[in-house]
């Protein structure tokens, strides 16, 4: 079990729960409706070096873990594309947002 994963179960051991979550629920629903004790993802650290080493030759970049993550476990190239896109555009955004705030 890796350090995140170790991590993540720490986290949910010490999460919210029906005496400690700060939302509101509609009539008839409650915190277990919303939240999966038995659900834990998947971890990158957790994974061949030589499957890591694929996904960066995909993605052709070592800065996108996103891309590098949906690469890993769905194993298609497109979906993985799909997301290097949106990260650069996310990343352009952020940067022409930050311009005009120091125009401002």
């Amino acid at each position: 079990m890796s350090t995140v994963c170790k991590l993540f179960i720490s986290y949910v051991l010490g999460a919210a729960n029906e005496n400690t979550t700060v939302f509101t629920y509609a009539d008839g629903k409650s915190h277990s409706d919303y939240h999966n004790e038995s659900y834990v993802p998947r971890f990158l650290d957790e994974v061949e070096q030589s499957k890591i080493d694929e996904a960066l030759k995909v993605c052709n970049v070592t800065e996108n873990n996103e891309c590098v993550f949906d690469y890993v476990f769905t194993e298609k190239a497109e979906i993985a594309m799909q997301t290097s896109s949106k990260t650069r555009e996310t990343a352009q955004s952020k940067r022409e947002i930050g311009m005009l705030y120091v125009l401002l």
